[in-house]
């Protein structure tokens, strides 16, 4: 004896009202597949909180591989590298970190592989409290010692907390 559904399905309204469910079920899916992803990627995430750590970006032969803003003495504090194949001189750094300006002509040589530290003088820095973000251009010009070519410019980003 053969069984009778269409006593259940009258009309065909379960049908569609699965087929619905199943729809909006597929499209909550990936809504919440792509609200993920786009967690994932740091779309929702604050500037400050990102660069919380320090960081620098796009420099070339001169690199600051350290570096501290300290709020309490108006400095900004450099370790500079030289990845340049020949030794240098600096003869100019200077950096904009918002409406904060540093400058400094430390006529300083650094010789191919050396590291130094220099000190630069900022107005305005107490604005900065311990911990507080911090990002601007800095710029370095140097003198290559052996060629006696002068001009060459190193710069780039730097990012951190004030100390």
């Amino acid at each position: 004896m053969p069984l009778k559904f269409n006593k259940f399905l009258k009309g065909g309204s379960g049908q569609a009202s699965v087929e619905y469910t199943i729809l909006y079920l597929f499209l909550l899916i990936v809504i919440a597949i792509g609200s993920i992803a786009v967690w994932q990627m740091g779309a929702f995430t604050p500037i400050e909180t990102k660069y919380s750590t320090f960081g620098t970006v796009g420099f070339s032969q001169v690199i600051p591989s350290n570096f501290a803003l300290y709020s309490d003495t108006e400095n900004l504090s450099l370790q500079l590298k030289n990845n340049a194949g020949d030794s240098i001189l600096v003869d100019q750094i200077s950096a904009d970190i918002g409406d904060i300006s540093c400058s400094s002509d430390p006529a300083v040589s650094i010789t191919s592989g050396g590291i130094i530290y220099v000190q630069i003088l900022c107005s305005g820095v107490s604005k900065y409290s311990r911990g507080n973000y911090f990002s601007g251009n800095l710029t370095i010009s140097y003198t290559n010692l052996r060629t006696g070519n002068s001009g060459h410019v190193s710069m780039g980003k730097i990012w951190g907390n004030a100390e």
